[in-house]
């Protein structure tokens, strides 16, 4: 009888512990939830640039960004293979403020942006 309790403490210890470790707090999900938000507002924003067309031009831009108390986009690191890409990407980020999402300040966030001729 000791034995099963045992078990038994000894399993909703374990279970508990489990999912303890992979709830998140409402902060937490508020983060992810703005998180999506600022990345549909980014990726609906940036449409694949028009001189791109007569360079047949293509690739990616990696981005990892904060956005301040403001909605203004501070780019902390930008990569691509392609300068023209990369450049248009910062030139463009800088003209969008997040407006009207709840946002932890200071979050660093990625966007990977694709640009393909269509």
């Amino acid at each position: 009888m000791k034995k099963n309790i045992l078990i038994g403490v000894i399993t909703m210890i374990f279970f508990g512990v489990i999912v303890t470790g992979y709830s998140k707090t409402p902060a937490e999900l508020s983060a992810i939830s703005s998180g999506k938000e600022i990345r549909k507002i980014i990726t609906k924003s940036i449409k694949y640039p028009d001189f791109g067309y007569k360079k047949d031009m293509y690739g990616d831009v990696e981005i990892t960004f904060t956005v301040s108390e403001e909605g203004n986009i501070d780019i902390k690191k930008i990569s691509s293979e392609n300068d023209d890409l990369k450049n248009y990407v910062k030139e463009q980020i800088s003209n969008i403020t997040i407006k009207d999402v709840s946002h932890p300040v200071n979050q660093k966030y990625s966007v990977t942006l694709a640009f393909w001729p269509s």
